[in-house]
């Protein structure tokens, strides 16, 4: 990897789960200093803490908050007097998780919706990439909202003209366009630069390589990295010869070779599979708490089985699997669209983590796709492991995710900066 420095929810139901699961006092606290001290201590006992960290997983754990922050993790930890404490006994504490590939509305109310719903489901950070017309996200991102993700942009990404199709990317025709519109982007403020090589099924002029390597070295110079949607084998080969950081698709024409593997070794990416829909019939009732029973009937029938997917699957799920074994850098990203009809999928972090097990990967290597790798290309030091100084941001699962994925579901709380979200109703 390359381093650039610089819907309905049961109220009832949910309040029982809050008074299952709630704070309790346990002992006093001292007068002065040492009670302040105490009254912004949390513990979460008994638990397994999946730490994405050196320390793997630890049984019958204590997580200990400090205010916002992770104070302490481990076993056999002392629980100061008057902290408050929690016997999550039987739960599963994981970081939040990290969704490096999204794309969130515009207007300020309907981002912090987006921010809200994301929430609800565990995401505790979200970048959205390439369609941020608005000043909204750099507004929300540099004054983050309790109850909602944190969001980072790649403000308008790069494109070669597509009439007719999108007109929040930048447009280019020449290098000195690609250039001018990096400059303009890291004069937004932007975290990173957001790129489409792709004719979409030749109907519109494909991002060239003269093109595309003005703007990686343009964002280079800018201190960016610069992440690429991408689809055919021979892009994605030249995108590595002009050194790009980041790939926010799996190549979806045909199999790697190994001329790519080549090019791999020398120039270094980060994989963002964004795994296409498996061709089989998927029970979405995990969503009843939260998603009316029209739209779960309304997914299921869209998930029927269908040959032709399963085999487009097959064939992003072998390409990541090669880059993963190889050592590539694998980060979890959903392509979620809530500006577009259909997109407003705020789960869609469990599926495409479902996803990527299915296609090979462990359990625990997904975890950490979705938690301490995204935060690592993403350039976050604050978050994406259970760690003292870290960011408390973190969710609870009444199952192991070690044990099945799909235990990813099974979310008791959520925790963002160190405050419980409220899931009794999705926004």
């Amino acid at each position: 990897m390359k381093h650039i420095p610089d819907k309905r929810a049961n109220r009832l139901a949910a309040l029982l789960s809050a008074a299952a699961f709630g704070l309790y006092a346990s002992g006093s606290a001292a007068d002065g200093e040492q009670g302040s001290t105490a009254a912004r201590l949390t513990a979460f006992e008994n638990v397994r803490l999946v730490t994405a960290t050196n320390l793997g997983t630890i049984e019958s754990a204590t997580l200990l908050l400090d205010g916002n922050s992770i104070l302490q993790v481990g076993a056999g930890i002392a629980v100061p007097a008057g902290a408050r404490r929690i016997d999550a006994q039987g739960k599963t504490i994981v970081p939040a998780f990290i969704d490096t590939h999204a794309h969130t509305n515009q207007s300020r109310e309907s981002l912090l919706r987006d921010l809200r719903r994301l929430a609800v489901f565990g995401v505790g950070t979200v970048a959205s990439l390439g369609v941020d017309t608005s000043d909204a996200a750099f507004d929300v991102r540099d004054q983050p909202v309790d109850g909602a993700a944190r969001i980072l942009t790649a403000g308008r990404g790069i494109t070669a003209p597509e009439v007719g199709r999108e007109t929040a990317p930048i447009w280019i025709t020449s290098p000195e366009e690609g250039r001018d519109a990096v400059r303009d982007n890291v004069t937004r403020g932007v975290d990173l630069i957001k790129i489409w090589v792709d004719d979409r099924n030749d109907r519109y002029p494909k991002l060239d390589s003269p093109l595309y390597s003005a703007v990686i070295a343009e964002a280079h110079a800018s201190n960016r990295q610069v992440t690429a949607h991408v689809f055919e084998l021979s892009d994605a080969k030249g995108l590595l010869r002009a050194g790009v950081d980041a790939f926010a698709h799996g190549i979806r024409d045909r199999d790697i070779d190994d001329e790519f593997m080549q090019l791999l070794a020398q120039n270094p990416v980060v994989l963002n599979p964004n795994l296409p829909a498996r061709g089989v019939a998927t029970d979405y009732q995990w969503l009843a708490p939260l998603v009316a029973a029209t739209e779960i009937e309304k997914l299921e029938q869209a998930s029927n089985r269908d040959a032709d997917a399963r085999a487009f699957f097959d064939l992003q799920a072998r390409n990541l699997l090669r880059m993963h074994r190889h050592g590539t850098l694998i980060v979890l990203g959903t392509d979620t669209s809530f500006d577009f009809p259909g997109g407003d999928k705020p789960w869609s972090v469990h599926e495409e983590m479902a996803d990527m097990v299915a296609a090979g990967m462990s359990p625990l290597d997904v975890i950490l796709a979705a938690t301490r790798n995204a935060a690592e290309f993403l350039q976050l030091a604050d978050r994406g492991t259970l760690a003292p100084g870290m960011s408390a941001d973190f969710v609870v699962l009444e199952g192991n995710p070690l044990d099945d994925i799909t235990n990813t579901r099974t979310i008791a709380a959520v925790y963002l900066r160190g405050k419980p979200v409220d899931r009794a109703e999705l926004p």
